[in-house]
């Protein structure tokens, strides 16, 4: 009997010994747990700090790339303006010009034409003026250049070959091929004076508004 007691008291002395290492166990895991919570709200809270100043930056970033598109698109608008004006004018004063008028500024573009087909004979095809009026034209202003035939283009011809008011000349060996149109009068308006031509007709304080759109 005294045997089983023992037994029974070492059997005792063993599970309270295991109910106190596994309460010691547990405790260090619960206080681990915590300290790996506490610790993983920790990072989640830079995480989410730093997050936050990255978007912001890229808020920040985008909202001055917005503001600065806007004046700049409002100079490319008044810019755009201007050209459409400018190009409707003379769009208008050309479609509105006397024969005589035309000729003339048609007569100074062609002398600047007049070293590349000197000595050589040309023919010339014309749309929108009498056979007279260019004949007159060329050989005024072609001195000693002669020309070999000259013919009127009908609408179909003049529009496959780009011609809508002037005149084609070309020599005979087919070398040089001058055009000699109000189209061409205009481009060259354009690159040339197109700021003078502007101001003329919108005012000199419109380019003041166009720079300070910038």
């Amino acid at each position: 009997m005294e045997e089983l007691r023992s037994t029974e008291i070492l059997d005792r002395e063993i599970q309270e010994d295991a109910r106190r290492k596994a309460d010691k166990i547990l405790k260090a895991a619960e206080s681990d747990c915590v300290e790996i919570e506490r610790e993983a709200a920790g990072r989640f809270e830079k995480m989410s700090a730093r997050k936050k100043e990255e978007y912001e930056q890229m808020l920040s970033s985008y909202r001055k790339d917005s503001e600065a598109a806007v004046p700049l698109e409002k100079q490319r608008r008044l810019i755009s303006y201007i050209d459409r004006a400018v190009q409707g004018a003379l769009d208008s004063w050309f479609a509105s010009a006397e024969k005589e008028k035309k000729l003339r500024l048609l007569g100074g573009l062609l002398v600047k034409y007049s070293a590349a087909v000197e000595g050589k004979k040309i023919n010339i095809l014309y749309r929108g003026y009498g056979e007279k009026d260019i004949s007159n034209l060329v050989s005024e202003r072609l001195k000693n250049v002669p020309v070999v035939s000259m013919k009127e283009l009908s609408n179909s011809e003049a529009k496959g070959l780009g011609l809508e008011d002037g005149f084609f000349i070309q020599t005979e060996d087919g070398c040089v091929f001058c055009r000699v149109t109000c189209k061409e009068l205009r481009d060259e308006l354009l690159q040339e004076h197109r700021e003078e031509l502007a101001v003329k007709l919108l005012g000199a304080d419109i380019f003041s508004a166009a720079g300070s759109s910038k």
